[in-house]
Parts: C-alpha cells; sequence; structure tokens
C-alpha cells in the first residue's frame, strides 16, 4: 500500500530488501567502496560498472547512498526515494498523460514518475551537462525526454501544454 506515508516507508524498507538479495548489488558496493567512486567521480563510476558488466540504475545509485551514508555524488543531488514516491503520490489522483519537470537534474524524480505513472510525454530539463550525462548512461532506454537546456529559455519558445509540472529543485 503506497497511499499513504506508513506504506509508502514500509515499500523503502521493501525496496531496499530486495536490491540487497540481487547478486550486482555487492559488486556495486564493492567498487564505490574500493574507492573508484570517489576518485573517478560518478560518471566513470557508471562506466567502470557498465565496463565490469554490472548494471546499474538510479535505483542502484540510492542503494548505494543509502549504504555509504552519502548525500551526493560528485556534486548532483541524489533524490532520496521516499520523496520521489510522496510526489508520485500526490500527482497520481490526477492521471497526468503528460509531464513537465524543469529541474530534473540526474533525473531521480522522473525516472520514480515515469515509472508508477506512466504517462505519454514526460520531458524533464537539466542545466548541467554533467548531470545530462549521467542520466544518459543510467537510463539508456527511457520514455523520458531529458533536454539539456535552460528551461525558461526553451519553454518560452515552445506551445507545448503539460497535464502537470513535477519538480524538485
Amino acid at each position: 500500500d503506497t497511499t499513504t506515508i506508513e506504506g509508502l516507508k514500509r515499500q523503502k524498507r521493501n525496496d531496499m530488501g530486495d536490491f540487497n538479495m540481487t547478486p550486482h548489488a555487492d559488486a556495486i558496493c564493492k567498487l564505490a567502496v574500493g574507492g573508484r567512486l570517489f576518485s573517478f567521480g560518478l560518471v566513470g563510476f557508471i562506466g567502470d560498472c557498465k565496463e565490469h558488466g554490472i548494471p546499474i540504475g538510479y535505483d542502484e545509485l540510492l542503494f548505494i547512498r543509502n549504504r555509504l551514508d552519502m548525500g551526493t555524488f560528485d556534486g548532483p543531488l541524489i533524490l532520496p526515494d521516499n520523496v520521489a514516491q510522496f510526489m508520485t503520490m500526490l500527482a497520481a489522483p490526477f492521471s497526468p498523460r503528460s509531464i513537465l519537470d524543469p529541474w530534473a537534474g540526474i533525473g531521480g524524480l522522473p525516472c520514480a514518475v515515469q515509472k508508477r505513472l506512466l504517462p505519454q510525454t514526460y520531458d524533464a530539463y537539466t542545466l548541467n551537462a554533467k548531470e545530462h550525462e549521467v542520466f544518459q548512461l543510467l537510463i539508456e532506454a527511457s520514455k523520458i525526454n531529458m533536454v539539456l537546456a535552460d528551461p525558461l529559455d526553451s519553454l518560452q519558445s515552445t506551445d507545448a501544454k503539460y497535464d502537470a509540472v513535477i519538480g524538485c529543485p
């Protein structure tokens, strides 16, 4: 039951327990703890995981952050999953078919919202090239249109309309 705060807390505990059981969780943590995360930065670390054949996505970054008690990697914010779930829960009754995230960072909120609400259109913006690169590395086949641009400038030159604007600056 993810319609209440307590339900979200239980789900988070269940999700973390499930991830702990996946075969690549320990491999990812070994790479992170082995210094690769800190010496290569987030982009290099994701590339290193992929080179070693270790699947890594946003959920795994959440796991690493929780396991290593870190809030950020190399600068970008890793949005806590319970915050993303809460925001998704607020938007769910409206069943938005098109969503805009004008300040998406590395894509944590768009990934969570897309997975749960399944909108037809999801446009997300980031100003930071490194955050855009992290998103592209983590989310290879995504229905999220991540744009590297200033949202204020870009949105002024479009007629696009959205059912919901969801963001976490």
